[in-house]
């Protein structure tokens, strides 16, 4: 252990607190077309997200957004930080972060036109040995909001925070609520990732960074074998692999996740899951699962929580 520590007076004085808000641009049906194409390629997406006269037959009544969406992507000033205070060096610098995971809690559904309201706060924090040596993990939180004050989403989510180490298939399918049992499976859905995936992805939510685009940047940052996978892809495609599921009448309620291991070029993840807990809550029939990403080598990357309903 160690007797160094990252945490700031301004971390201190921030905790808990609700930073000035942010609002979104209306989001137009297009933003939701191409995140579902970027996320869903080389397959077609559900075409709740793209084609209006067959979602106005479904429960939403018109095109509703992927829950992943994000509606703050390619903003034309983007604001320069959450103004969330940054842990720092005991030198002064700053240091290097990857996010470590998130939960999200679902609302309404985002739609075209809306406008979507986003604050954040400190939440907690704590330190600890990891990976690459003395770590800070930080806990914030995010919410959303529409244009209706109706919550939209949710986000707890933790960053890792630590210093450079030296370097020189789809499926649709439609479920009962009353044939689900507890040990149900979802069944297996895989992507093979690369740089093709990655800047697709890349180009819907601004993600450009720089060892997700450049090997030497990625052994840069602690990988020897170069670039790697954003972690929110992985969680793009645990959220495909649930809707892919339950279908368009059904509703994600919440996903939660860690990320646990490098996505590397070329790897085929496999999003699996099984049934662990089955009840009626706020009127809905609800699932509990137990959900991994898992790569070539079946190594667990990514693994997470989520509840979904079936009306």
């Amino acid at each position: 252990m160690s007797n160094v520590t990252y945490v700031t007076d301004a971390m201190n004085e921030a905790r808990g607190l609700w930073t000035d808000t942010r609002t979104s641009p209306p989001i137009a049906l297009s933003d939701i077309r191409k995140w579902a194409m970027a996320t869903y390629w080389p397959e077609t997406p559900p075409k709740i997200y793209w084609d209006d006269d067959y979602a106005k037959e479904t429960r939403w009544a018109g095109i509703i957004a992927p829950p992943d969406f994000n509606p703050f992507a390619w903003m034309i000033e983007r604001p320069k930080g959450t103004g969330i205070p940054q842990p720092e060096k005991p030198d002064g610098g700053n240091l290097t972060g990857m996010n470590g995971g998130q939960t999200d809690t679902y609302g309404v559904p985002m739609r075209p036109e809306d406008v979507i309201t986003s604050r954040s706060r400190l939440v907690d924090w704590h330190e600890g040995e990891g990976r690459l040596g003395w770590t800070l993990y930080v806990t914030s939180e995010v919410e959303w909001r529409n244009q209706n004050s109706d919550l939209v989403r949710k986000r707890m989510s933790i960053s890792v925070r630590y210093y450079l180490r030296p370097t020189n298939k789809g499926f649709s399918m439609t479920i009962k609520y009353k044939n689900i049992e507890v040990g149900t499976e979802l069944p297996e859905w895989s992507r093979k990732t690369s740089f093709m995936e990655w800047n697709r992805y890349a180009a819907v939510n601004e993600e450009f960074v720089p060892f997700h685009m450049d090997d030497v940047a990625g052994r840069a940052a602690g990988n020897e074998a170069g670039a790697f996978g954003m972690g929110n892809l992985r969680y793009a495609y645990i959220v495909n692999a649930l809707h892919a599921w339950i279908g368009d009448e059904g509703r994600i309620h919440e996903v939660g996740c860690q990320y646990r291991a490098i996505n590397q070029k070329d790897d085929v993840l496999t999003v699996v899951g099984t049934v662990t807990q089955k009840k009626v809550e706020d009127g809905e029939n609800r699932l509990y699962l137990d959900i991994n990403v898992t790569n070539d080598d079946g190594q667990t990357t990514c693994p997470a929580h989520a509840v979904v309903a079936i009306p």
